[in-house]
């Protein structure tokens, strides 16, 4: 099945990324204008349209225009008070992406969250990017065995990491992973809604997070299982329209949609 590249590509980077989004959140939204602002915040113009066409298939650009879509301006108002939940919200944009039901799609996404479980599974380990490289292409040999060409190299793996070398509390110090102990709690709200949708539910119902789902979000949010269960009570103490019930495990429930970054 021919579809987009699984390729992560490497020039669209964290900080440059970024520095768009203040760009166009300031009014810089013409290719002029906003070339020139990047290049004053120290950035190459030549390596724009990376930073674009990644802001664009991640739905924080609106084609064809440079304009923020509604979560772009989230997004943007989220830097400007906290920086670090940004990052966390890029990642789970880059990990959520690919859609199993249009595998065809976002592909890249596929990749990403491919080598975040690949390094969750280890708990801890050398950042390794030619071994990440190695059992990527034997799960997408196993997983696409009829794709002609995935076009992977170093650099996709590198692609990869560079993200989540930006995230606090971090996973990548001194090119060593591991998980880390806490997550923010934004991230765990929006991979609950994300779940919500892959499951059918609508807001209000309760979901039980049993061992499989615990697992899916651990991964997610590269943290160990057990330290979920302090996001979600630091989550019941933040957010009016979360509910978390303890008993027999836990169960969830979203009130509504949870969205961040309002005026």
């Amino acid at each position: 099945m021919s579809g987009d590249s699984f390729h992560v590509r490497h020039q669209a980077t964290p900080q440059y990324i970024a520095t768009v989004l203040r760009g166009l959140s300031a009014g810089y939204d013409s290719p002029e204008s906003l070339a020139s602002y990047v290049r004053s915040n120290e950035h190459r113009p030549d390596l724009l349209d990376e930073q674009v066409t990644r802001l664009r298939r991640l739905g924080l650009i609106l084609p064809p225009r440079l304009a923020l879509s509604e979560m772009g301006h989230r997004c943007a108002r989220i830097m400007q008070e906290q920086p670090s939940v940004l990052f966390e919200i890029l990642h789970f944009l880059h990990y959520t992406l690919w859609d199993k039901r249009i595998p065809e799609r976002n592909r890249l996404s596929w990749t990403y969250k491919a080598v975040c479980d690949e390094l969750w599974s280890r708990n801890e380990c050398i950042v390794d990017s030619r071994y990440l490289l190695d059992r990527l292409m034997m799960q997408l040999m196993a997983e696409f065995p009829a794709e002609p060409d995935f076009s992977v190299s170093v650099n996709t793996v590198r692609g990869v990491l560079s993200w989540l070398e930006v995230l606090e509390p971090p996973v990548i110090r001194d090119r060593r992973f591991s998980r880390r102990p806490f997550a923010a709690p934004e991230l765990l709200m929006l991979l609950l809604d994300n779940l919500y949708s892959q499951l059918g539910l609508g807001y209000g119902e309760l979901l039980m997070l049993d061992d499989d789902k615990a697992k899916r979000l651990a991964q997610a949010c590269l943290v160990d299982i057990d330290a979920l269960n302090d996001i979600l009570l630091e989550s019941r103490n933040r957010f009016s329209w979360f509910e978390l019930h303890d008993g027999w495990g836990f169960s969830v429930r979203l009130r509504e949609q949870p969205l961040f970054g309002d005026v």
